[in-house]
């Protein structure tokens, strides 16, 4: 529910022009700890390819195993992109081609 939360904040900002929040680094803790929970249906309907997040400062996140779809960005955005909310959300997509393209096609969202 709080990852809800997150998600529908960071909609309401961008659908209204405003850049993402920058400035409020217990949502980027609560995103974290969120999106490794909800990152773990994401990578289940990946299978068999896994999941890796990648955020600064923070320890990475492995779901699955290898090989790996590995996702970048800031907390928020990680769990932006594992609502379903991929067009909006600012991550970058590295790792095994076959792997990203697994996660690409496959349905998300909470």
């Amino acid at each position: 529910m709080v990852g809800v939360k997150v998600v529908s904040l960071e909609d309401a900002r961008r659908a209204n022009g405003m850049p993402r929040r920058a400035d409020r680094a217990d949502l980027e803790d609560l995103a974290w700890r969120t999106v490794r929970f909800a990152a773990r249906r994401t990578a289940r309907q990946a299978r068999p390819y896994g999941l890796r997040l990648h955020a600064a400062g923070r320890p990475v996140g492995k779901i699955g195993s290898p090989p790996y779809a590995i996702l970048t960005g800031e907390p928020t955005e990680l769990l932006l992109f594992v609502s379903g909310r991929r067009d909006a959300a600012q991550v970058t997509i590295e790792g095994d081609a076959e792997a990203i393209a697994a996660l690409e096609a496959q349905a998300s969202g909470l």
